[in-house]
């Protein structure tokens, strides 16, 4: 028998086979006696339960897409699980030491120049369920239940956690990248990539202009490592030519002037900027500049009997994007 939300320490078949699965959750086994009256007491409730660890070990186990989010924020995992708040502090100055003598007492301090922040950590929740008819179906006759349901639930709390590193949920007072009131933002030069008479010049000095504007604003204490953009406004840089007389693109030159410097296709900049104005965004990736706070992963709960279904609560839990370091990055609107 396994604990509640443990992983089997072994390899996943590719379906359940209750000759392979033997390990189940005895919270599991009576939420389905309870919700399915006939299998009490009885050998298929056992079964159903195995079916139901498997299926919550296959959610678990289960490779998420890559979620764009992941492309420009670090994650962090220190904060327990059990925190309401996440308390920091947000470095808008660059704090400096000096050549002191032998006996100085005036060592300058770099951190009280720092804002002690808070943020609240938030529950996110979904579930999943399956009918009386799933469960009888799965005992009696050896079906497997479908797993699709858990890997949704967890892909809906994926998506959600990826949303909120772009535009948080400002119901809840959690900002993202796109509408955090610490992302310092650079003014266009000229903008306007989607018309054809952009040339390939104009869209090189709004990038460097963005990339310029970290290194000005930080006073070279920081540099970007990656900057993203939605997949027109990318297609355009790596097509649109630097002149007439050259097949070298806008993308091309950029390339060759900041190799270190990774491109990061992000459909959620097409038209988030005020307005509806499309945005470029970039930063030094480092999780002590910014990061997201994952609290708590995803997790699966005991399975409560309701009306004529099994459900199956799941929650994770956030802090949201954490910006310590804000000089770090730009964002700029209207490309």
């Amino acid at each position: 028998m396994s604990t509640a939300n443990q992983v089997p320490q072994m390899d996943l078949p590719a379906r359940f086979d209750a000759k392979e699965w033997t390990s189940y959750d005895e919270a599991d086994r009576i939420a389905i006696e309870l919700a399915v009256p006939e299998l009490r007491n009885d050998e298929a409730s056992i079964i159903a339960a195995r079916q139901l660890d498997y299926v919550k070990a296959r959610v678990y186990t289960r490779k998420l897409p890559e979620m764009t989010g992941d492309l420009l924020i670090p994650t962090e995992t220190d904060v327990p699980e059990g925190a309401n708040s996440v308390i920091y502090r947000l470095y808008d100055v660059v704090g400096v030491a000096k050549i002191i003598g032998n006996y100085a007492d005036d060592l300058p301090r770099v951190d009280v120049r720092g804002r002690e922040m808070s943020a609240r950590v938030r529950s996110i929740g979904d579930s999943y369920g399956y009918s009386q008819q799933d469960l009888r179906a799965s005992a009696l006759s050896g079906t497997n239940l479908p797993a699709r349901k858990g890997d949704m639930a967890r892909l809906a709390v994926a998506r959600k956690e990826n949303a909120i590193k772009f535009v948080g949920d400002t119901a809840y007072g959690m900002y993202g990248l796109l509408n955090h009131p610490n992302v310092p933002t650079v003014t266009v030069l000229n903008g306007d990539w989607e018309n054809p008479a952009t040339t390939g010049q104009e869209i090189v000095d709004d990038v460097i202009a963005l990339l310029n504007g970290i290194v000005t604003q930080s006073s070279g204490t920081h540099r970007a490592t990656v900057i993203g953009m939605d997949n027109l406004r990318l297609s355009y840089l790596n097509t649109r030519r630097m002149g007439t007389t050259t097949e070298q693109t806008a993308g091309q030159f950029l390339r060759s002037i900041y190799p270190n410097l990774t491109w990061a296709e992000v459909p959620e900049f097409q038209g988030a900027g005020a307005g509806g104005t499309n945005v470029m965004w970039a930063a030094e990736r480092d999780p002590a500049n910014y990061h997201y706070e994952a609290v708590m992963p995803f997790r699966q709960y005991a399975p409560q009997a309701r009306n004529l279904e099994l459900v199956i609560p799941c929650e994770a839990r956030s802090g949201g994007v954490i910006i310590e370091q804000s000089l770090s990055m730009a964002k700029m609107e209207g490309i």
